[in-house]
């Protein structure tokens, strides 16, 4: 993936989760099930402490925190407005 200047995007694996998701029809919860989706899969891995989180409800409220950062990364990769 190209930003709009022309520079190459790497993702992490959460921002390929969500990414195609911005389209403006989906809200942070819905961002997050998407993250918990992956994680189940294990496509995704979330971390507390250096240890793999295996909770669900863990993996919930992680993943609801991290949208954020998600979302300012694609931010700052010039592929998001803010």
């Amino acid at each position: 993936t190209t930003n709009h200047r022309h520079e190459p995007i790497n993702f992490d694996p959460a921002a390929k989760a969500v990414l195609p998701m911005l389209d403006g029809t989906h809200d942070h919860a819905a961002l997050a099930a998407a993250l918990v989706t992956e994680a189940k899969a294990g496509r995704l891995q979330f971390n507390r402490d250096g240890k793999a989180v295996a909770d669900a409800g863990e993996i919930a409220t992680i993943a609801q925190g991290h949208i954020a950062t998600v979302l300012a990364g694609i931010a700052r990769a010039g592929l998001l407005e803010a």
